[in-house]
């Protein structure tokens, strides 16, 4: 009697697994596999540390190593967890090979060749299907000069051929122009093959000045410039953006020839990227690293929403602290400033405090909506946690997470302690969220969870 199928009610449950099987020294496979009964199961049961996704992915690959030489042939199916998802949206990728070939260094006129291909087959029942291929040559060489800068000079051909078929350029899944609504559908969608290609000459300099403090410490300023030339390669909209729609512009791309995060989107233009550098290091293991630097485009960019950060000549600001000074304190902290007012539109801190015995984290981070993270609504959190080592088998640890939006609350509150050995860790906490989402209401409850070492959870 107490079958929920003969009560009406549906069972809900979820599948989240992974394999790796080394078949040679040099191939390996591997299976993904993530799914659940509806939406807002997830949402229900934290222990699972799933409930903040808003897909699940999965896959099937193969990958193999061979000296400087790599190559992967994936496929993926994804399920949306929430209701922005459009079924008929989420697509199927049957499959994608990625393959990355580097010769041997220094042997080719001082340097070394590259060439990265790319194909993919993107499948919808009903909407827009992709397939395309794309291929970087290129010729890479690093020469240090008797004063000790250090120049790299970098050449690349890419050309891109695509097969688009069923694209409406104004579907609303492609993400319209801020400010503007869903256009109509036209009446003829696009099916046609696409090429285009994009030259690329790339020179970074920078210029390590090396002071040693004392006898324990180090410190080193580096001025870093480079000037990437390229023509003006106009925006093509037979090509649907299918993988470089989120994005987020940081000192990690600022100097790569393509700052995107995939393929559909060219970086094009001539620009000149400059930032500097100040690193310190103590013999005791303690560093920090502070970096500030912008670009600036010889031609206004082309693209459908100014949502990178590069969009005009002048690009924002980006750059990074990081500061661990002795083991007690670590702090990274990453942050994008408006180019013109200054104003914060990125910040991502992370601090911890303390050893063993007592240690406290905070998580800060602030991004507003129109910096191509793909949310509509400014975003402001912090989570603050403090954990203590009673012994190397006992851990204690609270948590605690509040929105700083303008609807400023608290989101959730947890503590929880952990005993932990070689064979097994069992950890028994309790919880009290606030936040709601369709059917997931503010919630409480006490978990307990035994996870065998050789057995799993």
């Amino acid at each position: 009697a107490d079958n929920p199928v003969h009560l009406g009610v549906a069972p809900r449950w979820h599948v989240d697994s992974k394999a790796r099987f080394d078949v040679t020294d040099q191939w390996r496979g591997g299976i993904d596999w993530q799914c659940s009964s509806d939406e807002t199961y997830l949402k229900n049961f934290t222990f699972f540390n799933l409930e903040t996704k808003n897909s699940l992915n999965s896959r099937v690959f193969a990958e193999r190593f061979q000296d400087r030489h790599y190559a992967l042939v994936s496929t993926y199916w994804f399920q949306g967890l929430s209701n922005q998802y459009d079924e008929e949206d989420i697509p199927k990728v049957l499959p994608e090979v990625d393959l990355s070939f580097n010769g041997d260094p220094k042997k080719t006129f001082g340097g070394h060749w590259f060439l990265d291909f790319n194909s993919l087959s993107l499948y919808r029942s009903t909407r827009t299907k992709v397939q395309r291929a794309i291929s970087i040559l290129g010729w890479k060489r690093t020469a240090i000069s008797p004063l000790g800068d250090v120049y790299t000079l970098t050449t690349s051909l890419r050309g891109d051929l695509y097969h688009i078929r069923n694209y409406n350029p104004n579907d609303a899944a492609y993400i319209p122009v801020k400010g503007r609504g869903p256009l109509p559908l036209t009446a003829n969608p696009i099916n046609q093959w696409v090429g285009r290609s994009l030259p690329q000459v790339a020179l970074d300099w920078r210029y390590p000045w090396y002071k040693p403090i004392g006898k324990d410490q180090v410190m080193t300023l580096q001025p870093i410039v480079g000037v990437i030339g390229a023509p003006n390669v106009k925006l093509k909209t037979q090509i649907p953006n299918e993988d470089s729609r989120l994005f987020d512009f940081d000192d990690s791309n600022l100097f790569s020839l393509n700052r995107y995060s995939g393929y559909d989107v060219l970086d094009s233009r001539s620009r000149v990227n400059y930032g500097a550098q100040a690193d310190w290091q103590h013999a005791n293991g303690g560093q920090a690293v502070v970096f500030l630097g912008q670009s600036y485009t010889l031609q206004k960019q082309e693209h459908q929403i100014d949502e990178t950060g590069f969009a005009q000549k002048h690009s924002d600001y980006v750059g990074r602290i990081d500061l661990s000074p002795h083991p007690v304190l670590d702090l990274r902290y990453k942050f994008r400033l408006d180019r013109s007012d200054m104003k914060v539109r990125r910040s991502d801190l992370g601090l911890s405090v303390g050893g063993d015995i007592f240690r406290l984290k905070t998580d800060y981070f602030y991004f507003q909506d129109d910096i191509g993270t793909g949310d509509k609504t400014n975003r402001e959190q912090v989570q603050l946690e403090v954990a203590s080592h009673l012994s190397p088998k006992w851990l204690v640890r609270a948590k605690t997470i509040h929105d700083l939006t303008g609807k400023g609350k608290t989101l959730e509150h947890s503590a929880s302690v952990q005993y932990k050995n070689e064979c097994v860790t069992v950890t028994l906490g309790a919880f009290r969220t606030f936040y709601q989402d369709a059917e997931i209401k503010a919630d409480e409850g006490v978990l307990l969870r035994v996870s065998l070492k050789s057995l799993g959870m």
